[in-house]
């Protein structure tokens, strides 16, 4: 049997992170939290052990910073470029941090983001 795995689409901003989480059968969760990424290793070392993690996000005021976190963490990480995430008409009249992480995580789960991914294990620093 494989390893179970969670999908983790983060909305980042300068002092807080949204975060959605899903794992290979359901929803897990949706909400925010203050920009400390090592808060949200500690919620998935709590919640989800014994996964496989893979955490997308928009490179956006933070950089690379995140990325180089998480890789050493062992996750597999994938940075999108804003204008590569493909956006329906409705995106353009409902739009939040709440939305944006759960279409980042969705996209990323189904196969449909391109970026730059970075896996486990491949350290950038």
């Amino acid at each position: 049997m494989s390893t179970p795995r969670i999908y983790i689409g983060l909305d980042i901003h300068k002092k807080t992170y949204r975060v959605h989480i899903d794992t290979d059968i359901c929803h897990h969760k949706n909400f925010s939290m203050s920009a400390d990424i090592e808060l949200l290793y500690e919620y998935v070392q709590k919640h989800f052990a014994a996964h496989e993690v893979h955490l997308v996000y928009e490179i956006g005021c933070c950089g690379f910073g995140v990325a180089r976190y998480c890789l050493n963490l062992g996750w597999h990480v994938m940075v999108v470029n804003p204008s590569d995430i493909p956006r329906s008409d409705k995106y353009q009249y409902q739009k939040s941090d709440k939305i944006d992480a759960r279409m980042l995580c969705r996209l990323y789960r189904d196969g449909q983001l391109k970026g730059y991914t970075y896996l486990r294990s491949r350290k950038i620093f």
